[in-house]
């Protein structure tokens, strides 16, 4: 537990990478919601109004919002590398120094191959679990906000029917996850 806290205190050195892959991807999610918002103009003003102007300047700047969240996505998966990587190399130097203080009878307990598969292979589990993870984890909240702003932004009536949904479709998920936890659980421990 204390070589946890101690890779927890470490860490906080390579936060920076982790506030900037957040950063870069609620910055890419607003691009996103973007689009539809330009699409909307397109068809609301351009094909109504049959002007060619509105379907010119809402057309750039959907190729521009598409370029910007491209990029920022590139600087998120960068960023997020960058956080993984620092990790990734904190756990195997503390799981190193742990090594070295091991006596050699200790070291006789454990077999070379379960040692090197917990320096390698565990620790890109890791790694792994913080690339492809942390993309969903910021994105879904900052997803749901300017979700919930934007259909302000489109038709203020109706986006208070998403209010009225969103705690009724909490509740099912809520009920949905304790039903289902003991089953996935029970499944994970027989298949071990």
């Amino acid at each position: 537990m204390d070589s946890l806290k101690e890779i927890g205190r470490q860490a906080r050195l390579i936060r920076k990478y982790f506030v900037l892959a957040i950063l870069f991807v609620g910055i890419e999610t607003l691009f996103e919601v973007l689009i539809p918002l330009l699409m909307s103009d397109i068809i609301d003003q351009g094909i109504l109004n049959k002007d060619m102007r509105i379907f010119a300047t809402r057309g750039i700047g959907m190729i521009a919002c598409a370029v910007l969240s491209l990029l920022t996505g590139m600087l998120y998966a960068r960023y997020a590398a960058k956080a993984s990587t620092k990790l990734g190399q904190l756990v195997r130097d503390k799981q190193f120094e742990r090594i070295q203080k091991f006596t050699f009878t200790n070291l006789d307990h454990f077999e070379t191959s379960g040692i090197i598969t917990r320096l390698t292979s565990d620790v890109t589990v890791v790694q792994n679990a913080v690339t492809s993870g942390l993309r969903p984890l910021a994105r879904g909240p900052v997803m749901l906000v300017l979700g919930l702003v934007m259909s302000f932004i489109i038709n203020a009536k109706l986006a208070f029917v998403f209010f009225i949904v969103s705690p009724v479709l909490a509740l099912i998920m809520v009920w949905i996850v304790k039903k289902w936890r003991p089953s996935i659980r029970s499944c994970s421990t027989r298949s071990i």
